[in-house]
């Protein structure tokens, strides 16, 4: 239908993935489905990732979904205090006034997480460290991600190759081989010591997806707040190449994520544009 964009970059599919949806909204499946993690090989997660951010996507005013991974150039090159078009821009943007922080204080790049009981009921635990981001921020680090393990479980319960004894706990294969349903690799096991081998290291690899995709967004102060300016149409998603030399921003990519408008007699049309400075590339999920 033109909106979902059905192939990656260069050209190829999106890998098959085993995913399943338990009492959780519809927008935090999508946003879980638009992840690198999602959107990659596994092969491709610890050498070189094709798609090294997430996807984009929002429900336009006329209900049409869209899904797509967003562009590195920018629709739209603004300046303060300036109003004539900047190339390769074409538009001339009035500027009335902007709100954009830098906020530190939500700095997150480092996760002691907990991915829920393996087979045997023991706790699964590691870390993550987003690279290149300073000094690991050990405050408020730990994360209780129970539901990682429990969701493993459920999708091979699914899947008909274990049975539940009582809430997280299941019994292990009757029979073997059996090649688990949350297993990305699709690996074959051959007893219950390669399988809870296997649902470990599987627990553990998610936790450091879910680290990851926080990382993208928190590991590095990034700019975020709202812009106001003369009535324009734009896109959710629109990429702004951003200048306001009193605050010390030169040329930041900021991703618009909200539009609003509102006519009023003083004002005349306004538009508001709610953005976030990009998040950074992922080259390698470790």
């Amino acid at each position: 239908d033109g909106f979902i964009q059905d192939t990656r970059p260069d050209g190829t599919s999106y890998p098959a993935i085993s995913f399943s949806q338990i009492n959780k909204p519809v927008t935090q499946s999508v946003a879980d489905l638009s992840q690198v993690n999602k959107t990659n090989f596994v092969s491709e997660l610890s050498t070189t990732l094709v798609l090294k951010r997430g996807m984009r996507w929002f429900i336009d005013n006329k209900a049409r979904f869209h899904h797509y991974v967003p562009s590195d150039t920018p629709e739209f090159v603004m300046k303060v205090g300036t109003s004539i078009a900047i190339s390769p821009d074409t538009i001339g943007h009035i500027i009335h006034d902007n709100e954009l922080n830098n906020e530190t204080e939500t700095k997150i790049n480092f996760i002691i997480f907990k991915a829920g009981e393996d087979m045997n009921g023991l706790m699964i635990k590691s870390f993550s460290r987003a690279q290149f981001s300073g000094i690991p921020e050990t405050k408020e680090s730990l994360r209780n991600w129970l539901e990682l393990a429990r969701q493993m479980k459920f999708e091979d319960e699914v899947a008909g190759n274990i049975t539940k004894d009582e809430f997280d706990k299941y019994n292990y294969p009757g029979g073997y081989p059996v090649t688990p349903a949350w297993d990305r690799q699709a690996r074959s096991v051959a007893n219950d010591s390669a399988y809870n081998t296997n649902f470990i290291e599987e627990a553990k690899l998610r936790g450091v997806e879910k680290a990851q995709s926080i990382f993208q967004k928190q590991a590095n102060p990034r700019w975020t707040g709202k812009i106001q300016l003369r009535g324009e149409d734009f896109i959710v998603g629109d990429l702004i190449d951003f200048t306001d030399i009193s605050k010390g921003l030169n040329s930041i990519l900021l991703r618009i994520n909200a539009v609003s408008h509102i006519i009023s007699n003083q004002q005349g049309w306004e538009t508001t544009l709610t953005v976030e400075e990009d998040e950074e590339e992922i080259n390698i999920i470790t």
